[in-house]
């Protein structure tokens, strides 16, 4: 008794149903691969986007910060511009507009406008909004 060899006709088939099945599960492996990275571009476009939304949110929240910053800034400048006034300065009568009018020497005004203009400039060095 002897090996049998199979008819050629048998191992035609199953040389071609191996092939079939190492064809299939190749591309069952691409098919799974593609998904698996297009899983993980669509994670990082995802991540990405919210990193981007959140730096925006900080960026807005710095902005509206410095935007109060800059008011009440402001505001103490114009505080101490008025005070200055009211201590250097001669008011006799209330303007047509409802505001009181001051009288002092030009040299009293000009430093009194460059001191509120420094003031200013200072509050938007120190509280930029762009």
């Amino acid at each position: 008794m002897g090996v049998k060899v199979p008819k050629p006709d048998k191992i035609f088939v199953v040389v071609i149903l191996a092939v079939l099945i190492l064809v299939g599960g190749l591309l069952t492996a691409i098919i799974i691969n593609n998904r698996f990275t297009t899983e993980r571009q669509n994670q990082r476009a995802q991540q990405e986007q919210q990193q981007k939304q959140k730096e925006e949110e900080q960026k807005q929240g710095q902005v509206n910060k410095n935007r109060s910053g800059r008011l009440a800034c402001i505001s103490f400048a114009n505080s101490a511009y008025d005070d200055y006034l009211k201590v250097n300065a001669t008011s006799t009568s209330i303007g047509a507009d409802g505001q009181t009018i001051y009288y002092m020497p030009q040299h009293n005004w000009d430093f009194a406008e460059k001191q509120k203009k420094d003031a200013y400039d200072n509050c938007y060095k120190q509280y930029p909004v762009n």
